[in-house]
C-alpha cells in the first residue's frame, strides 16, 4: 500500500503547462490525479513563486539526459568523497570528483563534497561523542551532468536559521541540501514524536550521501509511477537495519512529492524503513513520511477522508466535520477544504503531529508502533539492482538459481543474458534493446520535430521537444500525444 504526500506548498518544483502542488498524498486514498504532461524547465521558485505555477511551486529542470546510460550501480566508476572525521572543533569534508554514477559520503561530523563532480568545501560541526539512536540516513539523487546539486526549499532556511547553505548552481535561489538540513529534521523528528509519547525511540543523524544517477534523479508520478524507481528506492535496496532511510531525488514530475511503501512500517535489527522525500518539499514532506512509516494516517475533517481504522492497534479516527488542523505534519493539500456550515480553515506552515483531535490518535498510534516495530516485517522487498536500459526506459533482470539471468521487457516478454555485473553493464542495454518491442508515437504535422519514443508498456513515454534540452511524458500510450500539450510545453519554433 503506498502511502504519499501531497504537499501544500513545494518552493521549488513545478512542471511548465501544469499546475500541481508538489505534495504528499496517500495514493490508496485516491489522491492522485491526472496531470497533463509537463516540460522541465530552468526555474525554480520560492515561496509563491513558480515557473507559471501555482504558489509554492517549483520547476523541474530542462537538458537531462535522454539516455541514462551505461553509469553502473551507485559508487561504480566514481571516486567517493571521503568525509571528515569527527573532532570538537569540527570535521572538514574530504573532496572528491564523482564520475557517472559515482557517490559522495559525509562521515562522523564531515561534509559529502564533490558534489556530481565538482568540488564543494565541506564540513560541519562534528561531535565528539557518538551519539545513540536509531540512525537516519540521507541518501540523495542528482543527474549526471557536471555541476549538478541537490536543490531544497528555501523553507528549509526559515525552519533552521542556524543553517547556511550554499546556493543550487542549477536552481537559484534554492540552496543545497545539506547535513545541517539533515540534522534539523532528525531534531523535528525526535521533538514530535516526544510530544506524543513518553520515552520515544530516539533517532540520531547518521550520514548525507550523494549519488549521480540520472535513473533516479527524477522522482515520476506523472502519468504514473516508474516501477523501476519504486523497486529501487523503496525496495530493499537501501533499507538497512534499525535505519530510517530517506530517499531523495533532486526533483519530482507530478504533484507527489514523498512516498512509503506501506504505513507502520517495521525498524529493528532485521527491518528499516525507507521513504522517498523531495527536498524541494521541505521539511513537511520529511516529518510527513516519517508519519506513515509509524502509521499515522492523513489528518483531515470528516468531508475529505472516510473513517480511519487501525485494526493493528485498535485505533478508530473519524474525524470532526468542522476541523482545521493544518498544523499538523499529516495534512495534504485537500485534507482540510472548506465544508459548508464550518467556518474556513486559515492554513499555517506544519509544525507538530499533536493536534487538538489528531494528537490523541496519533499518540496511541506511536506508543503502538514502538512496540510492535520489533515485530517480523512479514514484507519482502525487491533487491532491485540489475537492469537493462533503452533511451529512458528500463527492464529489471533477475538471478536465477542454476546460472544465468532473466530480464523482463515493460510489455511482459522475457529474455536471458549471462550475468549482472558492471561490466555487462553495455552488453544487457544491447539485449534489451533486441529483445523488447518498442513504441514511437506520432506526433503532429505541424510539430514533426517532436520524439516521444520508449519501449512497449513503459509506464512513461518520453517526449523531447525540437529543442532537446526540453522533455515532457506521456502515459504508456500515445493517446495523449496532442498539439495543444505539445504547444504547451515546448517552445515555439
Amino acid at each position: 500500500m503506498l502511502r504519499t504526500l501531497r504537499p501544500r506548498s513545494l518552493p521549488l518544483l513545478v512542471l511548465l503547462g501544469t499546475v500541481p502542488a508538489l505534495a504528499c498524498s496517500s495514493k490508496s486514498d485516491g489522491h492522485d490525479r491526472a496531470v497533463a504532461s509537463g516540460g522541465r524547465t530552468a526555474s525554480a521558485g520560492t515561496g509563491g513563486a513558480g515557473a507559471g505555477a501555482a504558489a509554492g511551486g517549483a520547476s523541474a529542470r530542462g537538458g537531462a539526459s535522454s539516455s541514462a546510460g551505461a553509469s553502473g550501480r551507485a559508487g561504480a566508476g566514481g571516486g567517493a568523497g571521503t568525509g571528515g572525521s569527527g573532532t570538537p572543533g569540527g570535521g572538514n569534508g574530504g573532496s572528491g570528483n564523482a564520475a557517472a554514477g559515482g557517490t559522495q559520503v559525509a562521515g562522523s561530523g564531515g561534509a559529502a563534497s564533490g558534489m556530481g563532480g565538482n568540488d564543494a568545501p565541506g564540513g560541519s560541526a562534528g561531535a565528539s561523542v557518538e551519539e545513540e539512536g536509531l540512525g537516519v540516513r540521507f541518501i540523495g539523487f542528482i543527474s549526471e551532468d557536471a555541476g549538478a546539486d541537490l536543490p531544497a526549499s528555501t523553507e528549509f532556511l526559515t525552519r533552521f536559521p542556524e543553517c547556511t547553505a550554499e546556493e543550487s548552481t542549477q536552481y537559484p535561489p534554492s540552496p543545497r541540501f545539506n547535513e545541517c538540513f539533515a540534522r534539523g529534521i532528525v531534531q523535528v523528528m525526535n521533538d514530535a514524536l516526544a510530544e506524543l509519547i513518553p520515552n520515544a525511540p530516539h533517532f540520531r543523524f547518521q550520514s548525507l550521501e550523494i549519488i549521480a544517477d540520472d535513473r533516479l534523479a527524477t522522482f515520476h508520478s506523472e502519468p504514473n509511477y516508474s516501477g523501476y524507481e519504486l523497486d529501487h528506492l523503496l525496495g530493499g535496496k537501501y533499507r538497512v537495519g534499525n535505519t530510517m532511510t530517506f530517499l531523495m531525488p533532486s526533483l519530482a514530475y507530478g504533484s507527489v512529492g514523498g512516498l512509503t511503501w506501506i504505513q507502520g512500517e517495521r525498524l529493528n535489527p532485521d527491518a528499516g524503513m525507507a521513504a522517498i522525500a523531495v527536498p524541494g518539499g521541505g521539511t513537511t514532506v520529511f516529518l510527513h513520511e516519517f508519519g506513515h512509516g509509524v502509521g499515522f494516517p492523513h489528518a483531515s475533517n470528516a468531508a475529505n477522508a472516510e473513517p480511519y481504522v487501525d485494526s493493528d492497534c485498535g485505533v478508530t479516527i473519524e474525524p470532526p466535520e468542522c476541523s482545521c488542523e493544518t498544523e499538523n505534519f499529516m495534512e495534504t493539500s485537500r485534507s482540510f477544504a472548506d465544508v459548508s456550515g464550518c467556518e474556513p480553515c486559515t492554513f499555517s506552515t506544519p509544525v507538530t503531529f499533536n493536534t487538538a483531535y489528531f494528537g490523541p490518535k496519533f499518540a496511541e498510534i506511536a506508543a503502538c508502533w514502538a512496540t510492535h516495530r520489533f515485530d517480523d516485517s512479514g514484507v519482502g522487498f525487491l533487491d532491485g539492482d540489475c537492469y537493462g536500459i533503452v533511451d529512458a526506459s528500463v527492464s529489471t533482470c533477475k538471478e536465477i538459481e542454476g546460472g544465468g539471468v532473466t530480464c523482463l521487457c515493460p510489455s511482459g516478454e522475457v529474455y536471458v543474458v549471462d550475468d549482472c555485473l558492471d561490466t555487462s553493464q553495455d552488453a544487457r542495454n544491447a539485449a534489451t534493446s533486441d529483445a523488447c518491442p518498442r513504441i514511437t508515437c506520432t506526433p503532429p504535422p505541424e510539430r514533426s520535430g517532436v520524439v516521444c519514443q520508449g519501449l512497449a508498456g513503459t509506464p512513461n513515454i518520453e517526449c523531447t521537444c525540437e529543442d532537446p534540452a526540453q522533455k515532457f511524458y506521456l502515459g504508456s500510450d500515445c493517446s495523449s500525444l496532442t498539439l495543444a500539450d505539445i504547444e504547451r510545453i515546448c517552445p515555439p519554433i
